[in-house]
């Protein structure tokens, strides 16, 4: 998987877990606004990338753009 398509996958997940179609600027605000819903969203890009983020690799930063989170995750797979 290449950069854009994990990017759109990401979204994706955002999209379905908020059951909205928001700008894709407010997706990662609107789940950390809500500790449940940021647990939830790692969680399933642990399981939908077969990968385990270190305690560390989530802080704020982690939220900052799709951007950084695909970084994060290529450091996975």
């Amino acid at each position: 998987m290449n950069d854009i398509e994990i990017k759109v996958h990401l979204i994706e997940i955002a999209k379905n877990i908020l059951k909205v179609d928001s700008e894709v600027d407010d997706l990662l605000y609107l789940i950390i606004s809500e500790s449940l819903l940021a647990i939830t969203f790692i969680s399933i890009i642990e399981e939908e990338f077969d990968i385990e983020f270190d305690d560390d690799d989530i802080d704020i930063e982690f939220f900052g753009s799709f951007d950084e989170i695909v970084l994060r995750i290529k450091n996975y797979i």
